[in-house]
């Protein structure tokens, strides 16, 4: 299981996914995670700050 912050949410949505290689790959893993490939958590903090 992993953590997870903020920035796994905001990179895929305000980088352009070919300009910045961080954003598609967070995207891939937010994939993986929806997918069940990968178990994830996150904490109430990465929604509030």
């Amino acid at each position: 299981m992993i953590y997870i912050d903020s920035n796994i949410f905001l990179y895929p949505v305000i980088y352009d996914l070919d300009a910045v290689p961080e954003a598609s790959r967070a995207k891939a893993k937010l994939h993986e995670i929806s997918s069940g490939d990968i178990e994830a958590y996150t904490s109430l903090l990465t929604w509030v700050s």
